[in-house]
């Protein structure tokens, strides 16, 4: 077999090499029907090619911080055994099967079309970080509409127009995004609350309330004002000033911290939507998949009127886009 052929029923390692985390999913290809098959991992979604079906078989995520290294001079060592133990890791005792490694963010920039990590020669396939952003919106969705915008909120928000062709390809434009993401909150709790561990973020948020630390509609008006309801934000964090007459405790001002990036993110998608068509949108990433933060982005969403869904696979939904992506580019041999 040649490298990067895909035969029945072998393996393939997907990886998505961001800034803050490293995701991958072990992928079986198969001709045969997908009702025959029970995925091993419930992160990642059974993903449709024009030949067969990937199966999922197992997932990891780790988080890397930004590594701030690359495959080339120094720094290619050290690359170079990141990986390999990140890919020892998710593949185990099938490591001898995978036949080839899709990669996309980032970190993954660098990477040759061949690399031998642990004594073996692996294919590279790359696949630029907003195609598969766009084809994770078609990737375990169930989405119908052919136009949608893929929102991708991580460390930072990227917002991709993905358009379904007739032949199931999709086609990826860039065209909006914000430094507002999960690296905000992270960096506003740190500096308001010094707390710097994401789940204790989420822990004090959830008895907190935003408005206590924001400036709302009602505290200017007494009364909501057009589309917007009284308790609607008239400037984030406003209220943490030390004129104001309003009481809040540290779970407040963590609530409020998850209120500004989801206000600030639902308000530049629905705008972004608008302006290019698009008839849906779907929101993943790692922040996607917090409770808080859905439950304050759906807020925003309803009160804006605002057609969308959540990837039922956040964090791990650019891995089945990029995989996506590959099958209907490349032919896979008999």
């Amino acid at each position: 077999m040649r490298a990067g052929e895909m035969k029945n029923n072998n393996v393939v390692a997907v990886l998505d090499m961001g800034a803050t985390f490293w995701k991958g999913a072990l992928y079986r290809f198969s001709r045969s029907s997908l009702k025959k098959h029970e995925p091993s991992s419930k992160e990642c979604p059974v993903v449709k090619s024009p030949r067969g079906y990937f199966v999922p078989l197992r997932s990891a995520l780790e988080k890397r911080g930004n590594l701030g290294l690359t495959y080339s001079g120094r720094s290619r060592r050290k690359f170079t055994d990141a990986l390999s133990s990140f890919l020892s890791s998710l593949a185990g005792p099938q490591l001898a099967e995978v036949s080839s490694v899709i990669v996309t963010g980032g970190n993954s920039a660098s990477l040759p079309p061949n690399i031998k990590l642990m004594g073996v020669t692996f294919p590279v396939f790359h696949v630029p970080e907003f195609d598969a952003l766009a084809n994770s919106a078609f990737s375990g969705t169930g989405v119908r509409s052919d136009k949608v915008l893929a929102v991708s909120v991580g460390t930072g928000t990227a917002m991709v127009l993905a358009s379904r062709l007739p032949s199931g390809r999709v086609t990826s434009k860039h065209v909006s995004g914000t430094g507002i993401g999960g690296g905000t909150l992270s960096g506003l709790a740190s500096a308001l609350l010094n707390v710097s561990s994401f789940s204790e973020i989420e822990r004090l948020s959830m008895q907190g309330v935003a408005s206590r630390c924001n400036l709302t509609i009602g505290d200017i008006l007494g009364s909501g004002i057009g589309l917007l309801p009284a308790d609607a934000t008239a400037s984030n964090l406003a209220s943490l000033s030390s004129d104001s007459k309003k009481k809040h405790s540290p779970s407040d001002v963590a609530r409020a911290c998850f209120s500004l990036v989801a206000e600030t993110v639902g308000m530049l998608s629905l705008q972004s939507a608008k302006a290019n068509g698009a008839s849906r949108i779907i929101f993943s990433g790692t922040l996607a998949g917090s409770p808080v933060f859905r439950e304050d982005l759906s807020a925003v969403m309803r009160m804006l009127h605002a057609g969308f869904v959540f990837h039922p696979f956040p964090a791990f939904a650019a891995l089945a886009g990029a995989l996506r992506h590959h099958a209907f580019s490349h032919a896979f041999s008999e």
